[in-house]
């Protein structure tokens, strides 16, 4: 299915995810007990030389490294490994989505429970 025109697809991403994102600054994180600003990357707010640095270790490393490992070697692998069922198919999902978050816990988990 292709969108009818790029301008318009382009422009309702956008807000829904700014809504998307407001929903869950204002609802969601606060009924979780997170802090309301990042701590683990509050030390960028104002820091222009961090920012070229940062943005290669956030958009282009883990574009490729992560979308590659993840995506494209883990799924594959245990897809062949336990077969092509649709239970299968969850069960690849699932487990290859903890790996992947719990390498992001440490940095970007719960506020609370990350901090030594």
């Amino acid at each position: 299915m292709r969108p009818k025109t790029w301008a318009g697809t382009s422009i309702v991403g956008v807000l829904f995810g700014a809504t998307f994102k407001l929903l869950m600054k204002v609802i969601v994180m606060p009924l979780l007990g997170a802090p309301p600003i990042n701590r683990a990357y509050h030390y960028l707010a104002g820091n222009t030389g961090a920012m070229p640095g940062m943005i290669l270790l956030t958009i282009v490393v883990p574009g490729f490294g992560e979308e590659t490992v993840y995506r494209g070697y883990m799924f594959e692998r245990r897809g062949k490994l336990f077969g092509a069922s649709i239970w299968a198919k969850v069960f690849v999902v699932l487990i290859t989505s903890v790996s992947f978050a719990s390498l992001h816990y440490g940095e970007q988990g719960f506020q609370e429970w990350s901090r030594p």
